[in-house]
């Protein structure tokens, strides 16, 4: 978790376009993951231990 904070804090000091794209595109795959999970829990389950 503190990996993405520096993540995080690292774009979002940045210039430009980019961090905040890069923010909503992380966002992004935040909601389809949590989406995934609730409609199928195994699934979700499965991606996450690949993770």
């Amino acid at each position: 978790m503190a990996r993405v904070a520096a993540l995080i804090r690292r774009l979002a000091h940045g210039q430009g376009r980019l961090p905040t794209l890069a923010l909503l595109g992380l966002l992004l795959a935040v909601l389809v993951l949590m989406g995934r999970a609730t409609t199928n829990p195994a699934k979700f389950g499965q991606m996450y231990s690949w993770l």
